[in-house]
């Protein structure tokens, strides 16, 4: 029991102490040791603790789980939140993804920078994910699991309770005598995480009692290789990239062996923010896409995410554009400004040149063609003279000291 607090007390000093910790508060077993162990190093060492509580409305007993919640923090004195979630599910969907992502996007909306989210997973919850990711096909990140603390929101999130088991915090609480609510769904066997649970878990564990926490070792052992390999593909990343985040070079790429380009692919995809392809879509990327003929256009599409190719370029984009903000320095009389979009014919003369069709200047720039018609284009009257991102006439091209007209498409 000492350990428990100790871990917990050790892992809030090593981030300081001038920070806002955040307990996810479910009113558990799991989540009401770490509030109650939290709430002793308030008064021993100052901690900054306030705790939050996910209403999902997925059980008739919700709320009396929120109120019992409010209940206790009033107690303690501790700062108490509650979010309240409106779930809406597809067919198909995961009740449990679904709820997963509702819980920490709520956890986000409250955490300021430097803000430090705690939560009770521990070495079970570690074991079951592992043997979850396999059941799976994961490969070394998934198998990885649950980092003790990783970035998260403005802040970070921390998990100090992972080398203990469920048992250690069981015998915690009843040390302790707390009142801990029973979700009936953790018992529910059509979640796969309930399944390894109560019936895979437990017979690995009859068959060698250390099972869990050999799992978990195993766990690290996939972090540190993925640590290792993430450092290799930076490299390879920054090698690959061109002028643009979002655009590779297919023939770096190609330079690459299939499972360094594989690596290369999963973490730029990662880095821009979008879900990983399937391993069928991926292989699909490789073939069709990275070995096309040079003039050809190929392109995938999963999730939001669509990858195309262009000349050399291997691009990344969302499949619904975000709106964009333009921002130019020009200069001169810029009565009759307008901004418009491409339809045809356009020209302009660039540094005293002859006019010359801005198709023609698109395709030297390089621009994808699906982009060409998304450039803004500013016109004083009828004659253009800027494509936001390109170029300005040299005869309103501005300074610093300039007019900055700033524009969203």
């Amino acid at each position: 029991m000492v350990s428990l607090l100790k871990k917990v007390r050790d892992a809030c000093l090593g981030q300081g102490l001038n920070r806002v910790y955040w307990v996810g508060y479910s009113g558990g077993l799991d989540s009401h040791v770490l509030l109650t162990l939290c709430d002793q190093l308030r008064a021993e060492i100052g901690l900054n603790c306030r705790a939050i509580h996910v209403h999902h409305g997925l059980h008739q007993d919700a709320s009396s789980w929120a109120a019992h919640c409010a209940r206790v923090c009033a107690e303690k004195k501790i700062p108490y939140e509650q979010k309240n979630l409106v779930l809406s599910l597809d067919a198909g969907q995961s009740v449990e993804a679904i709820a997963r992502e509702g819980r920490y996007a709520a956890f986000a909306s409250v955490m300021q920078p430097g803000d430090v989210l705690l939560t009770a997973h521990h070495q079970d919850d570690q074991a079951e994910t592992v043997l979850l990711q396999l059941s799976r096909g994961a490969g070394l990140k998934g198998l990885s699991a649950m980092p003790a603390v990783k970035s998260f929101a403005q802040g970070l999130h921390m998990r100090p309770l992972l080398s203990f088991s469920r048992n250690d915090l069981a015998s915690y609480a009843e040390a302790q005598r707390l009142v801990v609510i029973e979700d009936p769904a953790n018992h529910h066997l059509r979640f796969s995480r309930n399944v390894i649970r109560h019936n895979v878990l437990p017979h690995l564990t009859s068959l060698s009692p250390g099972v869990a926490s050999a799992i978990v070792r195993s766990a690290a052992h996939c972090a540190e290789a993925q640590a290792l390999l993430a450092s290799y593909v930076t490299e390879d990343i920054k090698a690959c990239r061109t002028q643009r985040d979002d655009v590779l070079s297919v023939s770096r790429l190609l330079m690459l062996s299939p499972e360094r380009q594989r690596l290369v692919l999963r973490a730029w995809i990662q880095q821009l923010g979008f879900l990983l392809p399937s391993t069928k879509r991926l292989a699909t990327i490789m073939q069709t896409v990275l070995h096309a003929r040079s003039d050809a256009m190929p392109v995938v599409r999963w999730g939001t995410a669509i990858v195309r190719r262009y000349r050399d370029g291997l691009y990344l984009m969302a499949d619904q554009p975000k709106p964009s903000v333009h921002r130019l320095r020009l200069k001169g009389d810029l009565a009759g400004l307008s901004v418009r979009f491409r339809q045809a014919g356009e020209s302009v003369a660039l540094a005293g040149r002859r006019k010359q069709n801005l198709k023609n200047l698109f395709q030297r720039w390089g621009v994808p063609p699906w982009e060409r018609a998304h450039v803004p284009l500013l016109f004083i009257e009828n004659r253009l003279i800027a494509a936001a991102g390109y170029f300005i006439s040299p005869a309103y091209a501005a300074g610093e000291d300039e007019v900055a007209v700033e524009f969203t498409t």
